[in-house]
């Protein structure tokens, strides 16, 4: 049985959505892998599961939140553009 509800969503969003976009911001012109961001949400909020920083990362980027690319897949590596126009940048300052 899924507890995936669009209810929870928002409620996990809601709790660690400025932890994921605080993590993007500080690796602007950087690169990261999802263990670190997956461990820094972590840090914070240690009730959390473990897929859901990369739900939320995922979700923030279909909304146009935040932006990152995919550099490796299989090494689960991503980098952050450092461009005026990433919209985290301009939502956190």
């Amino acid at each position: 049985m899924s507890t995936d509800s669009p209810t929870d969503r928002i409620r996990v969003r809601r709790r660690i959505g400025a932890l994921v976009k605080g993590f993007i911001l500080a690796h602007a012109g950087q690169t990261f892998r999802l263990a670190e961001l997956t461990a820094h949400v972590q840090k914070h909020e240690p009730n959390c599961a473990p897929g859901s920083p990369d739900r939320i990362l995922r979700a923030l980027r279909q909304t146009g939140e935040i932006r990152y690319e995919l550099v490796n897949r299989s090494q689960s590596l991503y980098r952050v553009p450092h461009t005026p126009s990433n919209p985290v940048q301009q939502v956190m300052l």
